[in-house]
């Protein structure tokens, strides 16, 4: 079809430089003297040898029409054939490539789980749902000594089967990189079928292997997907491996001596192979045989032609003849050129009357017989479409069409419409200089099936990219997004109009800034380096997620930036499941701690309660008497003092072993006011030696609330702890007099009810780049050893797990202050 439509296209050139150059030749004739005519032609033999000549003249302008016309269409059919390969190329290298690159992501997972699996005996393989069925027709894993561990499809039958002799195995013994290699295809032994191999080596982080993963590619799933891609019986696609020999021809066909072939080469993007499409010149030129025949044939009908006009043109008593004659066979000329054109062609006068219509308007018509519809208005011939092809069920659709068709003549332009016998058309509507019109109709039928093909499979390639748990963004080279799944829309709180065609920077994707520049001026075979970083994320909700992105640079065959794909994995949880684990590790350590001072400080605080109750009973003896009454009072009021204040030292030791318990496994009620007021006694003797004026304001008695009170006394701890440091670290302050104030207060919440829990300081505040990421793991402004920058994240935690909300602002008078709310008891 698109070599008829090649030489259809060559009519209008051909025919225009063929008319130039009679007319050039017509004026040179115009203007020769008469008398010159006169001496050359006798008027005797003028008219039979004008004939004559006029007849050689069109002869050899036929066959130079012919033979320039044979000429169009070879060149026209050997580009569109040309064009086909390449397309044809380019088609079989993206799906090949888009092939290969799911195998390689479904070997990360793999790699990823044959390593994080401790008995690679029991490692289980499959393809996560990336690779089609149809595709992959294995996928294997084989141990050191090249014994099958296991494998997707085939797994009771290859156990343990030996494949230490195949390449794709060997080739990683020999060598210790750890990329995706492509292997010749191979036979399989136990299925029969044609393979194309895909192996990686896992191996320890000391280059030790663990084992080979190959992804078997069927051979015959390729191919049945490149005949939807376009392959025809007529084409022949070669792949070249890496070691540039071929390595695959389908369908493989005998070699033919001088054989000239169309063809075209393509590398796969991002592998070692090239794809080269092929079409046999045979072929192409069995295809244009009937167009060929069709113009030859013409060629001797308009000899034909010529020769009957010359002869007529002598019979001078059947002048007027000759010329009706003539006038026919200029008229059948253009009438065999139209009917040889697989295109529709109708003519309206001016009063919308039909003039003529080709061979292929008639064949889609009810009326086959030529001229049979002339005559009849644009309203009547669209009426009898209805008649002759409407049934009782689609009488409907048929008058609906044929409306449609009127209106579009009316509008004239370029119009699409769908007949209800399930046929495209594609209408071109155009007026003649002496008025009326023309009416080109192309059928698109194919043309609209692979349209919906092609968006069926776009359907399902959103759908898989839609779906997938992770946001992606496609950047171009100069980092503007091109498509961002639902995903990120969420994430941001936009829609894709929002998003596409702005900057990385305008939606915060900085990690990428730095290496854009050197990715765009890289050019070159070499793979450009994936890039990982983290980010903090600020959703619509106000909740912050932390993400990992991975951005995976694309490069065009000549190695510049084409785009870049950035893969983003809500790493919240993990990152939060690190946090709970070094906080219970800390406060089991702690708690260790604080038994064993406990116990090293309970013994002399026994001794020295025990040494002062004895010196008491001393001066009640009789042999106390004769000391001084004051010397006796002096003695005992010293000695009770000592008594308080171990009994002091023995109830802190108590309250510290309880802080730095081990949370309970299930939150219990307990009393805030009282868990608040005894975190505090741990820490007013702290502050008072710093110099700090620490104010407690708490009600008699307060709300009962779940959750755990040592942890609650934990965040109490923590956050005085830390205006502590601030009021201690902060400069010009005083040397000698109080450093600053502290207050713990708790009320009754102004909104929503429960009890509101504040921590305020009068230091130098919270700075405004450190206020968003203040409850982020690890992060601290504290100089290296002083601070983990877990306190806040781990606070945070505890009192989310309360059901509760833990805030921080800046006071308006200096310093910082946090809010803790608890819900209704």
């Amino acid at each position: 079809m698109a070599h008829h439509h090649a030489f259809a296209e060559t009519l209008p050139s051909a025919g225009s430089r063929l008319l130039n150059l009679m007319s050039r030749i017509g004026s040179t004739v115009a203007a020769i003297p008469r008398s010159i005519v006169g001496t050359i032609l006798p008027a005797t033999r003028r008219e039979g040898r004008v004939i004559g000549l006029v007849g050689v003249v069109i002869v050899l302008f036929i066959v130079a029409f012919t033979n320039l016309m044979l000429r169009e269409l070879d060149d026209s059919s050997r580009t569109s054939g040309q064009a086909h390969v390449e397309q044809l190329t380019r088609a079989v290298t993206y799906q090949l490539g888009t092939t290969l690159f799911m195998v390689e992501n479904v070997m990360d997972q793999a790699s990823d789980g044959v390593k994080a699996h401790s008995n690679i005996r029991g490692v289980q393989l499959n393809s996560q749902h990336q690779v089609a069925t149809n595709l992959l027709a294995d996928f294997l894993f084989l141990d050191p000594e090249g014994q099958v561990v296991t494998a997707m499809t085939n797994a009771e039958a290859l156990a343990n089967r030996d494949l230490s002799d195949r390449d794709y195995f060997r080739v990683h013994l020999e060598s210790h990189s750890l990329a995706t290699r492509l292997n010749r295809p191979i036979h399989g032994r136990l299925t029969g079928s044609e393979l194309f191999p895909v192996s990686r080596a896992v191996r320890k982080p000391n280059g030790e292997l663990i084992g080979v993963l190959v992804a078997m590619i069927d051979i015959k799933g390729l191919e049945r997907v490149w005949k939807d891609i376009g392959l025809t019986p007529a084409d022949t696609i070669v792949l070249i491996g890496e070691d540039g020999e071929e390595w695959l021809e389908w369908p493989h066909r005998p070699v033919v001596e001088n054989a000239v072939e169309l063809s075209w080469s393509r590398r796969v993007a991002g592998w070692p192979m090239r794809a080269i499409a092929k079409l046999d010149q045979a072929s192409i030129d069995s295809q244009n045989a009937s167009a060929r025949r069709a113009i030859i044939g013409s060629a001797g009908v308009g000899a034909a032609m010529v020769a009957l006009f010359a002869f007529l043109l002598a019979n001078r008593a059947r002048q007027a003849a000759r010329e009706r004659d003539d006038a026919d066979s200029v008229r059948a000329r253009l009438t065999a050129a139209l009917n040889a054109v697989p295109v529709e062609f109708v003519e309206y006068d001016h009063d919308r009357r039909l003039i003529m219509a080709n061979q292929a308007a008639r064949d889609a018509s009810p009326w086959r017989v030529p001229g049979a519809a002339r005559g009849k208005t644009v309203d009547e011939v669209m009426a009898s479409y209805a008649t002759h092809f409407a049934t009782t069920d689609n009488a409907a659709a048929w008058k609906a069409w044929t409306e449609q068709t009127i209106a579009d003549y009316d509008r004239g332009g370029v119009s699409e419409s769908y007949r209800p016998d399930g046929q495209w058309r594609r209408s071109y509507v155009s007026d003649m200089p002496g008025g009326g019109r023309v009416v080109v109709r192309v059928n698109i039928t194919d043309e609209k099936q692979r349209e919906e093909q092609l968006a069926a499979e776009m359907e399902r390639l959103n759908s898989v990219f839609q779906s997938t748990g992770a946001g992606i963004v496609l950047l171009d080279r100069d980092g503007r997004v091109i498509l961002a799944n639902q995903h990120v829309l969420d994430d941001f709180g936009k829609t894709a109009p929002e998003v596409i065609g702005r900057t990385h920077t305008e939606l915060g994707l900085r990690g990428v800034t730095a290496a854009l520049e050197g990715w765009r001026a890289a050019v070159g075979p070499e793979r450009l380096k994936t890039l990982q970083y983290e980010r903090n994320l600020v959703q619509p909700n106000g909740s912050k997620r932390a993400m990992k992105v991975t951005a995976d640079p694309v490069q065009d065959e000549a190695g510049r930036l084409r785009y870049i794909v950035l893969i983003a994995v809500d790493d919240t949880e993990r990152r939060e499941a690190e946090v709970r684990l070094f906080d219970s590790a800390r406060i089991a350590h702690l708690g260790d701690m604080a038994t064993g001072m406990a116990h090293e400080l309970n013994q002399p605080l026994a001794v020295i309660r025990m040494s002062t109750e004895g010196l008491l009973e001393e001066l009640d003896m009789p042999e106390a008497e004769v000391m001084p009454a004051d010397m006796v009072d002096l003695f005992r009021s010293k000695l009770d003092k000592i008594c308080k204040q171990v009994e002091r030292a023995t109830g802190l030791v108590r309250t510290l072993r309880s802080v730095a318990h081990k949370p309970a496994d299930h939150p219990a009620p307990f009393d805030l006011v009282a868990a608040v007021r005894k975190g505090a006694d741990l820490l007013r003797e702290q502050l008072r030696a710093t110099r700090i004026d620490f104010q407690l304001d708490l009600p008699a008695a307060g709300p009962m609330v779940l959750g755990d009170a040592n942890q609650l006394q934990q965040v109490l701890i923590n956050l005085v702890l830390n205006a502590r440091d601030a009021l201690v670290d902060a400069a010009g302050r005083p040397k000698t007099a109080t450093l600053g104030h502290i207050a713990v207060r708790m009320a009754a919440a102004v909104a929503g009810g429960g009890m509101e829990l504040t921590v305020d300081d009068d230091g130098p505040g919270i700075p405004d780049e450190v206020m968003p990421r203040l409850f982020e793991p690890f992060f601290t402004t504290k100089p290296t050893g002083k601070g983990t920058g877990l306190g806040l994240s781990i606070s945070h935690g505890i009192i989310k797990r309360m059901g509760g909300r833990i805030t921080a602002e800046n006071r308006p008078e200096g310093g910082a202050r946090f809010r803790i709310a608890f819900p209704p008891s």
